[in-house]
């Protein structure tokens, strides 16, 4: 289709976006541009457009050899993926769950591909090119002969894998390598590429999986971000309105559920990346399930804003909903104890820390589209890795430059719900981060109850306390060991936290009390506007606040 076929196309396609605006004026803005911009980038976009840029890539290749941390990582990268080509590709039939060998082989593969990819971008070595081409072309001939998968534990089963979130994780990575070989690739290569494995794969994901696709959920996200990303390489402008706004029409059941016991979607709940941006994060930056499960989800939207940043930056989607993108990694961030691990929230699982992956690609993105806050120059050297793109060398660029500034964890009061308006959570720490109080009154994310707990960090090792209506006794945990707190310990540590610390919350302290006798009378506030929260601190020490 030529640019004028285009552009009539785009004015049909307008009108219909006027009549589903079902986030705001913002979302409508954003897809009025994306279609009135889409012919002139396919015009003249070239690759790579993603995370990585043209732009990037000559600065990068420009500075080879001058910048420590960005050297590192690079030589780390290139030693793994030579020891790939040098083993060879395996595309086998899939068969098993998570830890089977065709599982972790496929996921293998598509942690390889950008990897590979931008290794052939910075050191214009074909060599990376032709690994991943061949791995793609096996893709494309294994894709069409694919059923579901034959495991059936999940309500959004794969083809590649058991479900359809590991299948995402596929293409969104698939997304980086294709479009760091593009325009190596032959015209021929990649319509192959394009006609029988990636539009077909979008597709699936997506209109054959609205029950995966089409729901606000942190699995959710990786579905519409690699349906988006993929659309941004191919210029396949449908598939990024799709991204953004979800499918349009479905037939689901209201009553379905995922193998958690949570419904599908609410009844007229909006969907898409946008709705995946507004429902979940508080105007603070909170993610709704929490800092561990927004680990998980900040990787894809990332990524895809990042990519809409660097193909389609008139769209501005960096900004939406007052930079909440942006927000909500400093607000995972403040959500980790002294030794960067987060929070346990919810049922997340113990010991996962700012230093995985996807930590480390927040973190640079943030940086580099952000305000070049120096305090995450901080987090990064702690990382000690950075990502192979712009944002990763303009990271270890800065680092390299001495611009680092300590990141300051401080007590703060973040708020909860879609408006800020249902519950929140508080984090209370001294200077020091000796001992660390989190209160957690949320809008009940993953359907938890209320919680606290009380961290006191000991020499180097990080003892931590959680407490709440579900967990009747208290325990301390460090590295070498796990027993049971002394009454004496935790009075000793209750009343070390400055009341002083309470004065910058809509929180104020209720009572400091330690019942030795063990009795459960709720504490009552002297002010009827404030509601009273108790959490247990051991098996007879209770300790009260209250909250607005």
């Amino acid at each position: 289709m030529g640019i004028m076929g285009e552009m009539a196309a785009i004015g049909m396609r307008i009108a219909a976006i006027s009549r589903r605006c079902i986030l705001g004026g913002k979302s409508c803005v954003i897809g009025a541009l994306l279609l009135i911009t889409h012919a002139a980038h396919a015009a003249s976009a070239s690759h790579p457009r993603l995370v990585l840029t043209e732009e990037g890539v000559q600065n990068i290749r420009a500075s080879l050899g001058s910048v420590p941390l960005f050297d590192t990582t690079l030589a780390r990268v290139q030693a793994e993926v030579d020891a790939a080509i040098a083993e060879g590709i395996d595309t086998p039939i899939p068969r098993d769950l998570s830890g089977g060998y065709t599982h972790e082989r496929h996921k293998r593969n598509f942690l390889l591909m950008p990897k590979a990819g931008a290794l052939y971008q910075i050191l214009d070595d074909e060599r990376y090119a032709i690994y991943l081409r061949d791995m793609l072309m096996q893709y494309e001939a294994l894709y069409p002969t694919l059923p579901l998968h034959p495991q059936e534990r999940s309500y959004a089963r794969g083809r590649l894998f058991w479900q359809c979130l590991n299948d995402a994780n596929w293409l969104l990575y698939a997304s980086q390598g294709y479009d760091a070989i593009h325009d190596w690739l032959s015209e021929e290569e990649r319509q192959r590429l394009e006609t029988n494995l990636f539009r077909p794969f979008a597709d699936f994901l997506s209109v054959e999986n609205p029950q995966f696709f089409n729901r606000v959920h942190n699995h959710s996200t990786w579905g519409v971000a690699a349906v988006g990303m993929i659309g941004l390489v191919m210029d396949d402008d449908e598939l990024v309105e799709r991204a953004l706004y979800g499918l349009s029409s479905q037939n689901m059941d209201a009553s379905a559920r995922d193998n958690d016991g949570g419904f599908i979607r609410a009844e007229g709940q909006a969907v898409g990346f946008l709705a995946n941006l507004n429902e979940p994060f508080s105007p603070a930056g909170y993610y709704t399930e929490g800092p561990y499960y927004q680990r998980y989800a900040m990787y894809p939207l990332l990524m895809f804003a990042q990519s809409l940043n660097n193909a389609r930056p008139e769209l501005g989607i960096l900004e939406y909903k007052d930079g909440v993108l942006l927000k909500a990694i400093d607000a995972m961030l403040q959500l980790t104890d002294a030794d960067g691990e987060f929070f346990p929230l919810n049922d997340a699982q113990k010991g996962m820390s700012f230093l995985t992956g996807s930590v480390v690609t927040a973190v640079d993105i943030a940086y580099h589209v952000g305000s070049h806050d120096a305090r995450l120059l901080d987090i990064a050297q702690r990382q000690g890795v950075v990502t192979l793109d712009d944002a990763g060398f303009a990271v270890a660029k800065a680092i390299d430059d001495g611009k680092t500034r300590p990141f300051d964890k401080r007590s703060i009061n973040l708020s909860d719900g879609t408006n800020g308006d249902q519950g929140g959570v508080a984090i209370l720490r001294t200077d020091t981060e000796s001992l660390t109080l989190e209160f957690k009154y949320t809008a009940q994310g993953l359907s938890h109850a209320s919680s606290m707990s009380v961290r006191k960090a000991v020499a180097t090792t990080s003892r931590k306390t959680r407490v709440g209506r579900s967990r009747p006794s208290l325990t301390t945990r460090s590295r070498e060991t796990r027993r049971r707190t002394s009454t004496a310990s935790m009075k000793s540590a209750v009343r070390t936290i400055p009341s002083s610390l309470f004065s910058i919350f809509p929180i104020v302290p209720c009572k400091w009390s330690v019942r030795l006798n063990g009795t459960r009378t709720p504490t009552r506030c002297s002010d009827a506007r404030w509601r009273c929260c108790k959490a247990r601190v051991s098996t007879i020490h209770w300790f009260s606040m209250c909250f607005a």
